[in-house]
């Protein structure tokens, strides 16, 4: 494991198997430390989020200010389960936990003719906005690793809205080669990006958002020394309460998916 740490305010710079995600809640005001522990009073039952026949992957929850879980995830519809290449698609999924149920998950993006969501990434900025960046590319690689890497997409929603998918906002793109990523939002608003990438961008890169435009500043190489044959497998980005970026990243060697 690898961290880096920046002061926010200082930035000037221009595994596959299938996959189900479940989600469930507790009311903490049900329960005593000694029970939380003990007992399963106060848990929801699980609740299945992910579409049958499908590669769940990357799930992300955010929380906003009136306590709604936000949830975002990848499914894959994959050659192996039977289509060609051409005809294999993703999807990003979104639901919210409202203080008693899920909603029923909508589709925010779905890919065509090949083209794979390759990894995502939600924040809740200061007025509430939900942002989901992810990364789209062709996959490659042999059994075992088989990445995408293409641009960034970034959307965003008023996070009381999110459940209605007129009102999510055209997506980005960010031509960022990335792999990798992860998004935060500071005190003032601005976003916060960190990328891996393969092929010829390998590294660890940050970059943030430097105005209401949609630019953002060129991306800085925070670890730009990995070997060709290694790819990262996690990458983190946390901002603690005096606004100093943390970043957290975790390699594998290709040739042992299995090892890091």
């Amino acid at each position: 494991f690898l961290r880096s740490t920046l002061k926010s305010h200082h930035m000037n710079f221009p595994k596959d198997s299938v996959v189900v995600l479940f989600a469930l809640s507790l009311g903490l005001g049900l329960l005593t430390p000694v029970l939380a522990q003990t007992l399963n009073e106060g848990w929801t039952q699980p609740q299945r989020l992910t579409g049958a026949g499908f590669v769940g992957k990357h799930a992300e929850m955010v929380v906003d200010d009136d306590g709604h879980a936000h949830v975002v995830w990848i499914e894959w519809f994959d050659p192996v389960f039977g289509t060609s290449a051409s005809e294999s698609y993703s999807t990003i999924q979104y639901s919210r936990f409202d203080g008693e149920i899920w909603t029923e998950p909508i589709t925010v993006r779905k890919t065509t003719g090949g083209v794979m969501i390759g990894d995502l990434s939600n924040c809740i900025d200061t007025r509430s906005v939900l942002y989901v960046g992810w990364t789209e590319g062709s996959k490659i690689g042999g059994v075992g690793v088989q990445p995408c890497c293409g641009p960034v997409f970034l959307s965003k929603v008023a996070s009381e809205k999110a459940t209605n998918l007129s009102d999510w906002l055209q997506p980005q793109e960010i031509q960022f080669p990335a792999f990798r990523i992860d998004l935060t939002a500071d005190a003032t608003g601005r976003l916060h990006m960190v990328f891996s990438g393969i092929r010829a961008e390998v590294g660890v890169f940050y970059s943030g958002s430097s105005g209401q435009d949609g630019d953002w500043t060129c991306p800085l190489p925070l670890y730009p020394d990995l070997p060709a044959d290694q790819l990262t497998e996690r990458i983190q980005l946390e901002l603690d309460g005096e606004q100093v970026v943390h970043v957290l990243w975790e390699y594998i060697w290709t040739k042992h998916p299995w090892g890091g």
